[in-house]
């Protein structure tokens, strides 16, 4: 991360160790879901966006950018975070990652240095990167006390990107993590926990089964309700935000 931020101002806050975490080991496949089901690995997580937040409140600076330490960073991300002129007037906060799935953007956007921002109308995973404002820094605070979601979910999810409209995409991503690239970690000690160490949930045959047969009528539902409501022409739906 010194590598890729040399030139650039940064402070490190050191993350919280899952392992020092209460909370179970691992997610039971339950909806809806509650604080008591989050993983040691997921309340970490959210923890360690806290203290980023925190120490960001106390620093009296307008805007913070967030990093994990597992990102792959653009060489265009200095341009960037060195110049706030582009932080839109009624922004709060800007997803910088592309987490490689697809999305839904609205068709407003916005140019900036070559790239676009839109709002995001669909979740899109990961809180590897992206800058905040103090208002959404206070809120986040706010509502992480005692959440039922991970954070990426709670951020950047589909009921997150509708309710606090407008929560922004950068498009091409300045931010990807390493694991989503060819080759993966080039430091294994930096995989997340929530992954690599909490033991994987197998869904019941049964569920998968239910979920399979209501598949199709949610995305009839879905197209349908797009028309009515109009949704479907200011829309634009993307494969992927590329990175670059």
């Amino acid at each position: 991360m010194c590598e890729q931020l040399a030139g650039l101002p940064f402070e490190r806050i050191a993350a919280v160790d899952g392992r020092s975490v209460d909370g179970p080991e691992r997610r039971e496949p339950i909806r809806p879901l509650g604080y008591e089901h989050l993983t040691r690995y997921e309340r970490a997580c959210i923890l360690s966006h806290r203290k980023a937040w925190s120490r960001f409140l106390e620093s009296g600076e307008r805007l913070a950018c967030v990093l994990e330490d597992d990102v792959t960073l653009s060489p265009s991300f200095g341009d960037f975070v060195l110049d706030e002129s582009w932080f839109p007037a009624d922004g709060r906060i800007i997803k910088l990652e592309t987490y490689d799935q697809p999305v839904v953007l609205s068709r407003r956007t916005i140019p900036c240095r070559g790239r676009t921002f839109a709002p995001l109308r669909t979740k899109h995973l990961g809180t590897a990167a992206y800058v905040v404002n103090r208002a959404a820094a206070v809120f986040y605070l706010k509502e992480t006390i005692r959440p039922d979601l991970p954070l990426d979910y709670f951020i950047f999810g589909n009921s997150a990107v509708k309710t606090h409209s407008p929560v922004y995409q950068l498009s091409p991503a300045l931010s990807i993590q390493a694991k989503r690239l060819p080759g993966g970690i080039a430091f294994p000690e930096l995989a997340s926990s929530i992954e690599s160490e909490a033991p994987k949930v197998r869904k019941p045959f049964l569920l998968k089964i239910k979920n399979e047969v209501r598949r199709p009528f949610l995305h009839l539902g879905e197209f349908l309700w797009s028309i009515a409501s109009g949704s479907r022409f200011l829309e634009r739906r993307c494969p992927r935000v590329d990175f670059a």
